[in-house]
């Protein structure tokens, strides 16, 4: 009977110890590079000098692609240089409107209109409106803070996949 008592004392030390552990593996694990890596291609410099950048990172589980743009119209390739593609890929961009964007992978070619675009604040949480402007007077504006977000179609992202191709247009110039 000693002997049982004993065991039935085990599991309940493992089963105390195991939350702190989990917890302390995933947490490492949430810090750890995924095995993919990526060769990202654009022109540095928009028409009359303006920055672009394009920068990957890590969040939630996500793999991001942040799109800076200061000219509003371009595009670049994030290339799968090794691994394979992440569960879910989704596409920022900072810009303060979005009237054209277009995700090319391999023939396929999704426009604004077949994928699903989200605006959304600094901190993740939908923003109501079209564009990430606010009119401060006739002719003036200001810049609200935020993105537009958009998740790549994980169907899309096969072994065989090895670049996607995008494209945005802030607003359409006249």
């Amino acid at each position: 009977m000693k002997l049982l008592s004993y065991l039935g004392l085990f599991p309940l030390l493992l089963f105390s110890m195991v939350p702190t552990g989990y917890a302390q593996v995933r947490a490492d694990a949430a810090t750890v590079k995924p095995d993919a890596r990526f060769k990202l291609e654009y022109k540095k410099k928009g028409r009359r000098g303006e920055t672009r950048e394009i920068k990957v990172s890590q969040q939630d589980g996500a793999t991001i692609f942040d799109v800076r743009d200061q000219f509003g119209i371009g595009g670049g390739t994030v290339q799968l240089v090794s691994g394979k593609w992440p569960e879910k890929v989704l596409v920022r961009l900072h810009l303060a409107g979005l009237e054209g964007f277009s995700l090319t992978i391999g023939k396929k070619v999704l426009t604004r209109s077949d994928l699903k675009v989200r605006m959304l604040d600094p901190k993740g949480k939908p923003l109501p409106g079209r564009y990430l402007l606010k009119s401060t007077g006739p002719n003036a504006s200001k810049r609200i803070a935020g993105y537009y977000e958009v998740q790549v179609p994980p169907l899309l992202l096969t072994a065989a996949t090895k670049e996607i191709k995008l494209s945005w247009v802030d607003f359409y110039r006249r």
